[in-house]
């Protein structure tokens, strides 16, 4: 897959093959076979599928927009079947995704409701686990890397932001950063014995 021009997602199903291929080829290169795969939209998760296959992993998938609830949404909107298979690959898409939810070992949604109405349109949507993580940031696990630096403090987070912003910047001049920071008022002239202090 080569070139400077932009391809619609939905133009990609030829050449995901070749990007299978020289995926798997690099990864054999690398000698670092992955412990999981995950793909998201139906597209990367035809690869993520394949790889896994190929590698005996398990497969996680996270479908977004799913293609049968699409189809619904478009012809109720009075978009014609063809048009969507011509501009969408609706009903290649589909298929794929149908494909997908027969390999994985996992499938990860947002709600119960993704589960239960927009998975239930599948074939095999009984095939997989399935997985709600809910939208959002455990902040317990994922937080600012400056509050480890200043923990504890009861600082608003706009004032740790800047606290931490100065120190990075004023670290990059320091031979010593560990070492306490004192402030000079005077000419920088050698005279005044600067680096004595």
């Amino acid at each position: 897959m080569r070139g400077e021009k932009y391809i619609r997602k939905e133009l990609l199903w030829p050449h995901l093959d070749e990007f299978v291929d020289k995926t798997i080829k690099f990864i054999r290169r690398e000698k670092d076979i992955p412990d999981i795969v995950h793909g998201h939209y139906p597209d990367a998760g035809y690869v993520a599928m394949e790889l896994a296959g190929f590698f005996g992993l398990p497969l996680v998938y996270t479908g977004h927009s799913l293609g049968r609830s699409k189809k619904a949404r478009l012809m109720e909107e009075g978009v014609d079947i063809h048009e969507m298979n011509r501009r969408l690959k609706i009903d290649y898409r589909i298929d794929m995704e149908e494909q997908i939810l027969k390999s994985a070992d996992r499938v990860i949604t947002s709600t119960r409701q993704e589960i239960e109405v927009q998975y239930g349109l599948y074939r095999n949507r009984t095939l997989p686990a399935y997985r709600v993580i809910p939208p959002g940031i455990g902040m317990d696990r994922f937080y600012p890397y400056y509050h480890d630096t200043f923990a504890g403090s009861r600082e608003k987070e706009e004032a740790l932001f800047a606290k931490a912003s100065v120190n990075q910047e004023l670290n990059r001049f320091f031979t010593h950063p560990d070492k306490p920071l004192i402030l000079v008022l005077c000419r920088p002239d050698k005279r005044k014995n600067i680096q004595g202090w």
